[in-house]
């Protein structure tokens, strides 16, 4: 096998020598049809997905939907002023949403349903009832108007009743009401008289407090990163027109699903591309300081873009779609594609510094490199693909197309880029030698350097202890953006809260049984049934709006209106108004509220005459001023006056689908006692209620249920990655020694960053949980370079002097690996500027770790080797190993 892997390899590189041309048209080719097929790279953008379908609260969660079918809708909060104010605007933006349907298939305002109106006075406390009732039967003469005469009459007979009446303030209401009107209406403004305001009463049925609900369902496409973009971007502009037309002071804030994971994809996909860019600047940039060989980097730059080119297409092919995570691909591709490429390239450069002709530098370079860039091209692959064994299939998915990554950077660096380099042919800088300078300094103080380590070590253990995991999905998105502030502004109220649970009960007397276990359990404030929504205490309210109706009598509960006024009528009903006008401003006490109103009331009322006159259709806008919502009024309370008793069958659908089944199954809401954002209450709620009720579903549930799966998926991603290296690294070495100092780096490194973690508060979450399986299968390229070439600085040294030994330090793979693997960290880090907090902490980790890597890699591993093996960095143990002599010598 090695000597078909030789001949390949020497046929690759005499052919990229001698016909590069030929070699860099069949790239070219393969870039084409790879650049076209990428064009059918989807997106998955939905979050359920990411985990097998076949976890336990997966299934719970998909058992619970056959009975009650997840509705994907924003939530518009809307606070106002007054319950009147929200009523208002929350009924405006239902109005002109539903005008929209193109981009809404549903829109409601919960608690507006025509069964409430009529059912308004059930759901009233007895004694805010009783005080309404009263008001509504005090207020029988002007309400028996309303139901005789609903014309300008009726309200001339009511003006006139009104001169009689003890109630000042009730007139000083009217008069104000009445002249405001008609100023108004003399001035071609549209304004009606508020009766409800004239009776001083609140609406019938209104519903308590100043916050209601918009619900609003998307038509959502997601097969698109902008899945709700243009139903959200209506939402906002039907929400700005709102604000313009209602009363001042009222605040609306929008969230719920599709508002939320349009904003995770938006933060996202903003930050993979501008991380995108970043790193490929940032790679550009290492390159030039760190090899400073101008056709060199630009050919290591060419590379890496078809590289990525050739990835995307393999991404099409072998996955099909993107999702959240596999997203940032091409952060984690420019990162590490260039790296195999650093270390031939220098090994090239170091070559042809020796003295060896161009050719012969390159079939060196690729021979002598091959093999630690094949391990290493190995060891990243089983890293990446770590996780496909697992139930996290949205990291496994990252993992096939980040491996498929590494075999286009593996094959790339051994056909494009040395055909490449022969029609642009590196120079060889003039500046020192290829290495990092270290050597003396980690010589003289490696025992300084081990018990430093060993202390760190020992320190990033002690801090591990308080790392912690976090997946709840809401903290991996911006905490500024608006969805997320409203979400938690609904978690503060239990009534709101986004993390209740939900049981499904057979019927009543299950349902009776499952609530009363679990209403004792400690966090829980309340268990939702859909009794909730029937009126209690029925037969005593009934009867005493029952009461309430006879004193208004027949006259207002089943009376006809009077037919409508003739033209003649009306001039006289707008005398007789105009006339109690006149002598409601003379009699009015001087300085009291009623003088004012009536001598407002009187100026109105000239103003209207000498404007409009008093023509039949002037009057006509009159009347239809004046009576305003007496008919409504009228409508209204007769049929909130003649209730029966409500049951769960007279429920609306819109109500009754969410909490009862066709067949009887009821929904029971576990709603908690506080707000229980914090991943340690989530998981305490949902653990309390497992215990009780196994199948409960819900956020906590599910979130509890993910952390579960995605911590055992990270150990099992982790034994799998360590398992696979060992085999393979003690296969191609065969040597006990190569394999402990390969991977005992690798674990001094993952305890540092695991430390790390816990003392930067950067818990582990959907997205970073990568983190050091990558490193394990990422930095092994390090170690096992630093590794593989002293074993070759052994062979050579066989012999020589101390003195006269070359040390890997002071050789260009110290050099490559430090710039290959700053390559990764400058990748890497480019993540931390998204606003997403998954591809944040993601960056951040893992730019910290392969740093780590680094510095574990040319500083204690070396330093380790000095103290087994005394002087000299290989001791008589790695000398007396087998190594093929370098291409050099045979050359």
């Amino acid at each position: 096998m090695r000597k078909l892997g030789e001949r390949i390899l020497l046929t690759t590189a005499t052919l990229c020598a001698r016909r590069p041309w030929l070699v860099i048209g069949v790239s070219a080719a393969i870039t084409v049809l790879a650049g076209w097929y990428s064009t059918k790279l989807g997106v998955d953008t939905s979050t359920d997905n990411v985990l097998a379908h076949s976890l336990p609260f997966k299934q719970h969660d998909a058992e619970y939907r056959k009975d009650f079918p997840k509705k994907e809708s924003s939530l518009v909060i809307i606070d106002g002023p007054t319950g009147a104010d929200a009523d208002s605007a929350a009924d405006n933006l239902a109005v002109r949403l539903k005008a929209r349907p193109e981009l809404f298939s549903d829109v409601e305002v919960p608690g507006t349903a025509e069964f409430f109106t009529n059912n308004g006075l059930l759901y009233l406390a007895p004694d805010k009832l009783q005080n309404l009732l009263g008001q509504i039967t005090g207020a029988k003469d002007l309400l028996t108007s309303f139901a005789r005469d609903p014309s300008l009459r009726g309200v001339a007979d009511t003006v006139s009743d009104q001169a009689s009446s003890r109630n000042s303030e009730q007139a000083t209401r009217l008069y104000t009401q009445l002249g405001e009107t008609a100023t108004a209406r003399a001035n071609d403004e549209e304004q009606t008289v508020d009766w409800v305001s004239v009776l001083n009463f609140e609406r019938p049925g209104s519903r308590p407090g100043t916050r209601r609900f918009v619900l609003a369902k998307p038509l959502l496409d997601n097969t698109s990163l902008d899945r709700a973009g243009p139903a959200l971007n209506a939402l906002n502009e039907e929400i700005k027109g709102v604000l313009e037309e209602e009363t001042q002071g009222i605040k609306v804030q929008v969230t719920g699903d599709p508002s939320l994971r349009q904003q995770e994809l938006n933060d996202a996909f903003k930050g993979a591309v501008a991380a995108s860019s970043l790193s490929f600047i940032l790679v550009a940039l290492s390159l030039i300081i760190g090899i400073r060989s101008g056709r060199l980097i630009v050919t290591l730059l060419i590379v890496l873009v078809i590289g990525g080119v050739w990835t995307t297409g393999l991404a099409a092919l072998f996955v099909g779609n993107l999702n959240l995570i596999s997203i940032a691909f091409m952060v984690l591709f420019f990162g590490l594609g260039v790296d195999f490429g650093t270390h031939m390239g220098l090994r090239f450069l170091e070559e042809r510094k020796n003295g060896l002709p161009f050719e012969g530098a390159l079939k060196a370079s690729m021979m002598e490199e091959a093999p630690s860039i094949g391990l290493s091209t190995l060891c990243a692959a089983l890293a990446f693909l770590s996780f496909v064994p697992t139930t996290y299939t949205g990291l496994a998915e990252f993992g096939i197309i980040s491996a498929l990554g590494m075999v286009v950077a593996f094959v790339v660096t051994f056909t494009l880029q040395p055909a490449l380099m022969s029609v642009m042919p590196p120079k060889v800088p003039k500046w020192g030698s290829y290495n990092i300078g270290v050597g003396a300094f980690i010589k003289r103080h490696h025992m300084a350097i081990l018990v430093v380590s060993a202390l760190v070590t020992v320190g990033a253990l002690y801090a591990a202890k308080d790392a912690r995991v976090d997946v709840n999905p809401l903290n991996l998105q911006d905490p500024k953006a608006p969805p997320v502030v409203a979400y938690r502004d609904l978690a503060k109220d239990p009534a709101t809260s986004p993390y209740s649970l939900n049981v499904v009960a057979a019927d009543q007397a299950d349902a009776a049984a499952r609530i009363k276990k679990l209403e004792v359990i400690p966090g829980v404030k309340k268990v939702a049934t859909a009794n909730d929504f029937l009126p209690q205490d029925q037969e005593p309210k009934i009867q005493a709006i029952e009461r309430a109706a006879r004193t208004l009598g027949p006259a207002f509960m089943t009376g006809e209106p009077r037919p409508a006024p003739n033209d003649a009528q009306l001039r006289q009903a707008f005398a007789s108004i105009l006339a109690a006008s006149e002598r409601a401003a003379d009699t009015a006490p001087e300085g009291s509220d009623l003088k004012t109103a009536a001598e407002a009331f009187r100026d109105g009322m000239k103003e209207f005459a000498e404007k409009k006159g008093s023509e039949p259709e002037a009057l006509q806008v009159l009347q239809e001023a004046f009576v305003g919502s007496q008919t409504d009024i009228v409508d209204g309370l007769r049929s909130r006056l003649s209730p029966k008793v409500v049951t769960l069958a007279d429920l609306p659908a819109e109500v009754r689908d969410d909490w009862v089944t066709a067949n009887g199954r009821l929904r029971l809401q576990i709603q908690p006692d506080s707000d229980i954002g914090s991943p340690e209450a989530l998981e305490d709620f949902a653990n309390k209620i497992s215990a009780v009720e196994p199948t409960a579903t819900g956020v906590p549930a599910s979130i509890t249920g993910a952390g579960n799966a995605i911590q055992w998926s990270f150990a099992e991603a982790i034994v799998y990655t360590v398992i696979a290296i060992a085999l393979i690294v003690a296969f191609l070495r065969r040597r006990l020694s190569d394999v402990l100092l390969i991977l005992a780096p690798l674990a001094v490194a993952s305890i540092w960053t695991v430390g790390a973690a816990a003392l930067l508060d950067l818990p582990f979450n959907f997205a970073n949980v990568i983190v050091i399986p990558l490193l394990i299968g990422l930095g092994v390229a390090g170690s096992v370079h630093i590794v593989v070439r002293a074993r070759e600085l052994a062979h050579e040294n066989k012999g020589k002097k101390l003195k006269d030994r070359l040390d890997v330090l002071d050789t260009s793979t110290s050099l490559a690996v430090l710039v290959a693997q700053l390559n990764t960290v400058a990748a890497f880090a480019t993540l931390a500027i998204s606003h997403h907090q998954g591809l944040y902490s993601m960056g951040l980790l893992l730019g910290l770790s392969i740093l780590l890597v680094v510095i574990v890699c040319l500083v204690v591993l070396p330093a380790g080797m000095i103290a087994l093996h005394r002087p000299g960095v290989i001791a008589e143990e790695l000398e007396a190993a087998p190594v093929k002599a370098s291409r050099k010598k045979k050359a």
